[in-house]
């Protein structure tokens, strides 16, 4: 989630501008996360993005090689955002399935989660 930077906002705020999802939820990650994540996530080049909010997203290795938003918003969730046993169902550009870029992305999911069902609900 994010919110609009303001005049009042400054490097050292930045962090601020992202949401703080351990805080806002201590309860859901004092037990391991929560039970099933459920999202449609932004799609766009990290070209939209200010260069502290790259920085940012590096820092928290959810920086990937698509250039894509969506990536990080995925590197989000395996990060523990949902539990270990845990499911999540995002509705993700389709070069997923098979443009090289996303290839770390694709190894990743396949190391941490058991695939139970993917649509293809458009021509690319």
């Amino acid at each position: 989630m994010w919110r609009k930077r303001t005049p009042k906002d400054s490097a050292s705020s930045f962090s601020s501008i992202f949401f703080d999802w351990n805080n806002e939820f201590k309860g859901v990650f004092a037990k391991g996360g929560f039970d099933i994540v459920i999202g449609n996530p932004p799609y766009g080049r990290y070209g939209v993005l200010s260069d502290e909010q790259k920085d940012y997203l590096k820092s928290k290795k959810y920086w990937g090689k698509t250039a894509d938003i969506s990536e990080s918003f995925i590197r989000l969730v395996l990060d523990g955002l949902v539990k270990k046993e845990g499911f999540f169902s995002f509705i993700i550009p389709k070069g997923l399935s098979y443009v090289k870029s996303w290839g770390d992305t694709r190894k990743l999911l396949l190391e941490k989660c058991v695939v139970i069902k993917l649509i293809d609900a458009s021509k690319a």
